[in-house]
């Protein structure tokens, strides 16, 4: 059976926690749950704080983990350089990868050798590749929570392609991305945990300038 790629994550909503914080089940989704619960619960200066955080990460490079909701664990590495730059590679044996190089995002299947282009702003993925990240009306935020040094954003997007939700976790001040995970309107969710975050290291444009390794794509190749 076919993982919920990390796709699902760039292309639907989430709710996150750093890999060694919290159990999955048990926080991320109760979390989740509690936050969500009442749509009034939004606290302004919480929403300022994530805001702020994203907008000083203007680098971010990390491990993630990826964590489905039948127990499942796949893990990779992710490169962020905003604006508009990204690029999401899992461990071997996997082979798909998530990239932007300024434009579309894109999601190369490698069991199905194919390529799908997404406008950034269809996707929840604008608060990695916005220049300068606001809620504006097309961001609905539907609630905020903390737990001692942690907080959490949880918001729905309008016009993307999944009625979902995200939530982003932060820890910490200055905060720091923990990590994300998506929730879609089936309840299905997935969680994406970043491991070891570095925030404002050079990254070479060769990182997102990602040609798939296939006989389809000429001349494809990746840099790793």
């Amino acid at each position: 059976m076919r993982r919920p790629y990390i796709a699902a994550l760039l292309l639907a909503p989430l709710v996150g926690l750093a890999a060694a914080t919290l159990p999955v089940r048990a926080s991320a989704q109760s979390t989740q749950e509690n936050a969500a619960a009442d749509r009034s619960l939004v606290d302004p200066s919480v929403v300022a704080r994530a805001v702020a955080s994203l907008n000083a990460s203007r680098t971010m490079v990390a491990r993630f983990v990826q964590r489905g909701q039948n127990g499942a664990v796949w893990t990779g590495r992710m490169w962020v350089s905003r604006p508009g730059k990204l690029r999401f590679q899992y461990d071997p044996p996997e082979e798909d990868v998530i990239w932007s190089s300024g434009g579309l995002v894109k999601h190369y299947d490698a069991e199905l050798d194919s390529v799908t282009h997404v406008p950034p702003d269809m996707t929840p993925a604008w608060f990695l590749l916005d220049d300068d990240v606001r809620i504006t009306d097309e961001v609905h935020l539907l609630a905020t929570a903390e737990r001692g040094d942690r907080f959490f954003v949880t918001a729905t997007q309008s016009g993307a392609f999944s009625d979902g939700r995200v939530t982003l976790a932060f820890e910490g001040a200055p905060a720091r991305l923990l990590g994300w995970t998506t929730t879609e309107a089936d309840g299905t969710l997935t969680q994406v945990d970043l491991v070891d975050l570095v925030v404002g290291q050079d990254i070479p444009e060769k990182v997102f300038d990602y040609k798939p390794p296939s006989p389809d794509f000429p001349g494809g190749r990746s840099d790793r």
